[in-house]
């Protein structure tokens, strides 16, 4: 499946999806109560900003959104967010606020040492980071270094997560095991083959491929009747 194809369908299904949230612009004109902007791309971020997806980019890891909002929505509300203070803040004071993303006690440690890393370089500098150099911060792995390039630094990078993986393990099923069709970087080399070179376009996939991931393609119990891919999903074509 050409992943250019599945992102036209993609978003002619759900549209756009307006990534990544901003609960800094909460219903501002364009913005979400949650901090949404579909079909709003230039944000021209101020360093705060920036530092809310970076923040929000390693709080997701191995938890929901919803639990991420909430550890967003405490430290906005109880501290002075920024890079200064999760890199001064003491640990357990750290902890407690990030507590609904779970994991805590490791993730106020990374959020620490990335801080540490964004202070050094400057927190004001726009330039993006290299992915090497994300990548040598303790606890950021490649799908967390590419939300960063790609949603805090808008570089033309694809992310691929668990639910792109799934999906396309799917639409090109082979009558064997899900798992292990894709390599990240494999999957990843697919996108920027495939797929116009464009953070827009980019920024779209990843987000439109969650969506279909929690609507239709889900990890169990999923819904390929109503699933807008069916029609050239070789899952569906072997197991209907």
């Amino acid at each position: 499946m050409n992943s250019y194809n599945v992102y036209r369908n993609l978003l002619s299904a759900y549209g756009p999806q307006g990534w990544w949230p901003l609960l800094q612009r909460n219903s501002w004109p364009g913005y979400s109560q949650e901090g949404y902007h579909p079909g709003v791309y230039s944000l021209g971020l101020t360093p705060n900003e920036r530092f809310e997806i970076i923040t929000g980019a390693i709080l997701t890891q191995n938890t929901s959104w919803a639990n991420v909002r909430s550890s967003l929505t405490t430290l906005l509300m109880n501290c002075s967010f920024g890079p200064e203070y999760l890199r001064s803040a003491g640990h357990t004071e750290l902890a407690a606020l990030i507590r609904s993303s779970g994991y805590y006690n490791q993730k106020a440690k990374k959020l620490k040492t990335t801080a540490e890393f964004f202070l050094q370089r400057g927190a004001a500098n726009d330039t993006p980071p290299s992915r090497k150099e994300l990548l040598a911060i303790w606890g950021i792995g490649p799908e967390t270094a590419d939300s960063i390039l790609l949603y805090a630094y808008h570089a033309p990078v694809c992310v691929v997560d668990a639910y792109s993986m799934r999906i396309f393990n799917r639409l090109e099923y082979r009558g064997s095991a899900e798992e292990g069709l894709w390599t990240y970087m494999g999957l990843q080399g697919k996108f920027h083959d495939e797929l116009p070179a464009d953070v827009e376009v980019f920024n779209e996939f990843h987000a439109l491929l969650v969506e279909h991931g929690k609507r239709y393609c889900t990890s169990r119990n999923q819904k390929c009747s109503k699933c807008p891919l069916n029609s050239e999903c070789r899952f569906v074509e072997q197991n209907s």
